[in-house]
């Protein structure tokens, strides 16, 4: 058995199924993320955390993790001695023949910054309020364009949000875009920003799909998301839910456009050589042929 967690439902059932003595030939643990929200979800998670993921965590043969830093400060670290010996790090990957970058970008008059995320409440903590009001400091500059690709229960929100901001303008909402379309929107793209704003963002695939594309990421400092990009190199890291620091780092590129093209080409080569779908599953391999002895 291979599990994602946290999730919900499932994970709850093995655990009791192995409380009744049954035990799975292998069992892999992928941990994403923990629960950082609110109400209802909160209490079954905190009641999942304290009764039933220690189960799943003592009798895990191996646990997966995106990151080390995102493990090490998140609900593993009350089991650490369990966790450590069995501990895995495996990245996301992304298809770098899907998404692949143009080889002669040239500096263009408006850059083109993209934003990609689900605008529903459960992924309230993705920051595009955050990153709005950001870019309402800079609504005077004309060298940027933003644009919103995702869709959600929120979408009008923040639609009116940014028209109260003054950047209806600037700002452009595009819904949700197709797997097949959503490619060719990263490369037509110049600059990507992640503004999530607390633990539920645990690393950011959309980093990844950028930085195959050849353009570099705008990161919050939280642990794991950090970990998808190299700081001045393909990329640079603000405070996270910090206006301020995302507002210095904005104008930092914005005033640099040519760090763009050259952190654009350093992520592309990083997400080959770190991030393709081959490497993933030898790794995922290679834990499978661990855990069956």
């Amino acid at each position: 058995i291979h599990l994602h967690a946290p999730f919900f439902g499932a994970q709850e059932l093995l655990a009791v199924m192995m409380w009744f003595g049954w035990k799975p030939r292998r069992l892999v643990v992928t941990y994403h993320m923990d629960i950082v929200a609110s109400g209802f979800v909160k209490i079954v998670a905190a009641i999942s955390r304290r009764f039933f993921l220690p189960t799943i965590i003592r009798r895990a043969d191996a646990i997966v993790v995106s990151s080390k830093s995102y493990a090490e400060t998140s609900w593993l670290k009350d089991h650490w001695l369990v966790v450590s010996p069995k501990l895995f790090v495996i990245p996301f990957s992304v298809d770098t023949v899907t998404f692949f970058t143009i080889e002669k970008k040239v500096i263009k008059e408006k850059i083109q910054i993209i934003f990609v995320a689900t605008l529903d409440r459960p992924h309230y903590f993705k920051g595009l309020s955050l990153l709005l009001r950001s870019l309402s400091s800079l609504k005077e500059r004309n060298d940027w364009v933003l644009n919103v690709v995702g869709d959600g229960e929120l979408r009008k929100g923040y639609e009116e949000e940014a028209k109260s901001l003054g950047l209806e303008h600037k700002v452009k909402f595009h819904g949700r875009v197709s797997d097949g379309v959503l490619p060719e929107v990263f490369r037509d793209s110049d600059l990507h920003i992640v503004a999530s704003i607390d633990r539920s963002e645990a690393f950011g695939l959309v980093t990844l799909q950028a930085q195959a594309s050849g353009i570099p990421s705008i990161v919050p400092d939280l642990a794991g998301v950090v970990d998808a990009i190299e700081e001045n190199k393909t990329g640079l890291i603000f405070k996270t839910g910090n206006e301020k620091s995302l507002v210095e780092t904005l104008t930092r590129v914005l005033d640099d456009k040519h760090s763009m093209i050259v952190m654009g080409h350093s992520a592309r080569e990083r997400a080959m050589r770190l991030y393709s779908k081959d490497a993933h599953l030898c790794a995922l391999k290679e834990i499978y042929s661990d855990t069956t002895t």
